[in-house]
């Protein structure tokens, strides 16, 4: 039977928690479904591990790299190696929830472009928290993002990055489509090469359909910058490259100022004001004019080059954060 789905991982030293993502394929995949992953050098046990999963499951593609590639490299060799008409990447942490691929492999009868789709949101255990969704829509939509008109409505019914791709695990795509675009040489050590390929689907005619379902588990508070108290570098990520992005990608400037105003929701202003307090003045001002790019407000910026104020700020947003949810009370 013809591979139509194929679900390629990009890992790197997580043999503690790819078990349950391979698990989590393997319980529900049919004959049309492949798993590729492609291992950037790991030291830990990942090879012997996927050659035990290779004895059971037939479908599943294993590549090594000689040395650490880095993420980018390593995410577009996996969805090189794919046969399948359709991907799926999973990071190597998360897991598919239970009957997801069925819901998956009926949805792409449809033969959209991408399906994007929630998340739940689990502890480092993998134990569920909470559901996240990616637009403010509360039903499944169908978008051409080719569509001036219909691309910024979708951007602005953004809740999130997680709308435009930021989180590799809750998006399905054309594999076709993938291929026929070259991932700029700026975007390939950004970390965000995936989001630079599917946005780049709007070029031409892209068929999108949200699928207002949580169909994986994403596992919370495993990131490695984080972990590693790299805070502002991980913030960095997002403010430099969806800054690129922008810039590269979108020549409509109302297009892109709709783009641009998602990083307002992803980072409110208390995510900012945490930032700056503990930021050093050098690297404030290297942040600041590029959160004025966003359409972040100029005086507050401004205002939070005094640590003082910033303290003051930061109590006044988080009392009127207490106000907001005893509003909806």
């Amino acid at each position: 039977m013809p591979i139509i789905l194929s679900i390629c991982i990009p890992t790197y030293n997580r043999a503690l928690f790819l078990p349950q993502a391979i698990e989590s394929i393997i319980s529900q995949a049919t004959d049309e479904v492949e798993i590729i992953i492609c291992d950037n050098a790991s030291t830990d046990n990942t090879a012997e591990l996927i050659a035990a999963y290779k004895e059971t499951f037939e479908n599943l593609v294993y590549f090594r790299w000689g040395k650490n590639m880095g993420y980018d490299v390593n995410m577009l060799k996996a969805i090189e190696l794919a046969r399948g008409k359709y991907c799926w990447i999973l990071g190597s942490d998360d897991a598919i929830k239970d009957s997801s691929i069925s819901i998956i492999l009926d949805e792409i009868k449809n033969d959209y472009d991408i399906y994007i789709f929630n998340r739940t949101e689990c502890n480092i255990e993998l134990q569920p928290m909470q559901d996240r969704c990616w637009l403010s829509n509360n039903e499944s939509l169908e978008y051409n993002l080719n569509n001036k008109k219909e691309f910024i409505a979708y951007l602005n019914s953004a809740t999130s990055l997680g709308a435009i791709f930021s989180y590799i695990s809750t998006n399905v795509f054309r594999k076709e489509i993938w291929s026929a675009i070259k991932c700029e040489a700026p975007f390939v050590g950004s970390e965000y090469s995936h989001v630079y390929m599917w946005l780049s689907f709007s070029h031409q005619t892209c068929l999108l359909k949200y699928i207002n379902k949580p169909l994986v588990m994403c596992r919370m508070g495993n990131d490695d910058l984080v972990k590693q108290g790299n805070v502002i570098k991980r913030f960095l990520l997002d403010i430099d490259g969806y800054l690129l992005m922008a810039e590269s990608i979108f020549t409509d400037l109302d297009v892109q100022q709709a783009f641009l105003n998602v990083m307002q929701r992803e980072h409110p202003w208390i995510n900012i004001l945490h930032i700056r307090r503990i930021a050093e003045t050098e690297e404030w001002m290297d942040i600041e004019p590029k959160l004025i790019r966003y359409g972040y407000n100029q005086n507050i910026l401004k205002a939070m080059r005094s640590k003082i104020l910033t303290k003051m700020l930061l109590k006044y947003f988080k009392l009127e954060k207490r106000l907001n949810k005893l509003r909806k009370l």
